[in-house]
């Protein structure tokens, strides 16, 4: 099942259970990407010029140039559903966590 789909850096990245993500630069044909985890991911934003993908234990992934993810460890084993950020800060919140 797919949980979440965020559009930026024009494409758009779905990410759903087991560690599923695509991406898609028309929303028409659709390319799988390395997520690199077997949790869920709930949620995609486009972030200060990055995706990031939260999910379950704890799981923020965010992008680089060439769209690799990688992990960010911010310090929680919750499950994370949303994310906002300014120019300097990112907040991540979910299941009892709240992360600056």
């Amino acid at each position: 099942w797919l949980r979440g789909v965020g559009y930026g850096g024009n494409q758009f990245l779905c990410a759903g259970e087991d560690g599923f993500m695509a991406r898609s630069e028309d929303g028409e044909s659709w390319q799988t990407v390395r997520s690199g985890t077997t949790a869920h991911l709930n949620k995609v934003s486009w972030v200060n010029g990055s995706f990031w993908v939260l999910g379950d234990q704890g799981t923020v992934l965010t992008n680089n140039s060439e769209m690799d993810f990688l992990r960010v460890n911010v310090g929680v084993t919750n499950t994370l559903f949303t994310i906002s950020a300014n120019g300097n800060e990112v907040v991540i919140a979910g299941d009892s966590a709240v992360v600056l």
